[in-house]
């Protein structure tokens, strides 16, 4: 099967850094053992093939004292070149508050596409505690489905990691920006459905009728980026929000940042799974889905099944407690979801079920969500999505990706122009002019077709502005 991954950055100097890089993405995981004793593990993604070595970050209890990583670390392979690494420590707190857990280590992996320069960006991610006697065994969600995605361009990619929380508090997810240390947003960020990464923006998602949209599920956490077209790695940040209901009032209890990574390659495989948002029912005996995989691309692949609720019958198997359920998938397939009468279950909260297939290009999943009295649920977890478009704002040219395949199009982010008449040229090191085409309209973006070019060094110029950039 013939598919492909073209890592590649922004800037255009980056063929000239060096700097050794591994960092994917992490969280902060706390698990209360007793009184203010929490047991605090640092999970990292990281690339397996950097000659880095253990990560050797600063993990910060929010409370004045912080520790050196590495400290009792494992390593564990969660697909071909990524392993998961963790750190884990016992941690006292003094007495009762919200504490920032954060851990922050240098530098990001080498050809990240949404952020500039990323082996030159800190990884940085934090995790909110609240130490209380009300809600004192209150840990943090635990990502169930620790793998780097995979998704193909042109196709609706939907990423899910399956946050479990085994309070039985209920969650509910934001898409934020990264940051590269506490209230510092990566300034150069943009979301996976930004402009910058499409040949026909305007017709960006899967049908090719529309823009390309970025949302993320506030009910299941299901991120759904519909549709990615530029090969390469994407880092995606979120928000998971704890809340329990105490006193007859919601109440936030708790925040993590989880950083994960995107890998969009070529491949003729597809696999569609059918989803729906929130599903709202008077009573538990209502509860009887059906869930369809539409088209599966080969045979023997597993389907991985993944629910709140242990106890629901899966196709007459009993769902399992905080573990997936696995079932052999060989084309088109069924998965009935029925929620028997010894069940128990809190009223108001979201129970999800979700579906996951990984095959060697890529990873496919779904989720479906339901709950008695959604009318009573807080206003931060609704089913409605949230939609994120940023428009390409430099303040300088920027080129990429650099270096350049001369099988790809080159994007160019410009400072807006204002003028009607600007010419863009490109010109080789021995000043022939091999483009030299003109602008009719204002813009702060270009696509330009580079297959012509022999690798080498080459300069464009737009108006005024002049950048270098590399063809390999």
């Amino acid at each position: 099967m013939k598919w492909k991954l073209i890592l590649c950055i922004f800037s255009f100097l980056a063929f000239h850094q060096s700097k050794a890089s591994h960092l994917l993405g992490g969280y902060i995981h706390s698990e209360w053992i007793s009184g203010n004793l929490y047991e605090i593990t640092v999970y990292l993604f990281v690339d397996s093939k950097s000659d880095v070595g253990a990560a050797s970050g600063i993990l910060s209890f929010g409370d004045g004292t912080s520790l050196q990583a590495p400290f009792n670390s494992k390593t564990k392979e969660i697909s071909e070149g990524f392993n998961l690494v963790s750190f884990v420590v016992a941690h006292t707190y003094s007495g009762s508050g919200t504490y920032t857990i954060s851990y922050s280590e240098e530098f990001y992996n080498n050809g990240i596409i949404n952020f500039q320069n990323s082996n030159s960006i800190p990884l940085y991610f934090s995790s909110s505690l609240l130490v209380s006697p009300v809600s004192r065994t209150n840990s943090s969600p635990l990502l169930k489905l620790t793998t780097i995605q995979r998704g193909l361009k042109g196709i609706i990619q939907r990423t899910n990691p399956v946050a479990y929380d085994a309070d039985d508090d209920s969650l509910s997810y934001e898409l934020i920006i990264p940051e590269q240390s506490n209230s510092s947003p990566i300034i150069s960020y943009r979301y996976p459905n930004d402009s910058l990464f499409y040949i026909n923006f305007s017709r960006g998602n899967q049908e090719k009728n529309g823009k390309p949209e970025y949302s993320i599920s506030p009910i299941t956490g299901e991120i759904i980026w519909d549709a990615p077209d530029l090969l390469g790695e994407y880092a995606i940040a979120y928000k998971i929000i704890q809340w329990r209901k105490l006193g007859g009032d919601w109440q936030n209890i708790g925040e993590n940042q989880v950083i994960l990574i995107d890998k969009i390659v070529d491949a003729d495989k597809e696999i569609d799974i059918s989803t729906s948002d929130l599903n709202c029912y008077e009573t538990a005996s209502q509860i009887d889905k059906q869930l369809i995989i539409e088209n599966n691309g080969s045979t023997n692949d597993t389907l991985r099944v993944f629910t709140d609720l242990p106890g629901l019958v899966l196709n007459n198997q009993i769902a399992k407690e905080n573990e997936f359920t696995e079932f052999q998938v060989n084309g088109p397939f069924t998965l009935s979801v029925r929620l028997p009468d010894s069940v128990a279950f809190t009223s108001f909260k979201p129970y999800r079920v979700i579906l996951s297939i990984s095959t060697p290009y890529q990873t496919v999943t779904s989720s479906w969500a339901f709950a008695l009295g959604c009318e009573e649920l807080p206003e931060n977890i609704s089913p409605d999505p949230i939609i994120r478009e940023e428009k390409p704002n430099c303040e300088e040219m920027v080129i990429y990706p650099n270096p350049s395949n001369h099988r790809q199009y080159l994007q160019v982010c410009l400072p807006s122009i204002s003028e009607t008449n600007s010419v863009v040229r490109i010109i080789d090191l021995k000043g022939r002019k091999l483009l030299e085409q003109d602008i009719t309209q204002s813009t702060s973006q270009l696509t330009l077709d580079v297959s012509y070019l022999k690798p080498g060094f080459y300069f464009l110029q737009v108006g005024k502005m002049s950048a270098k950039f590399v063809v390999e």
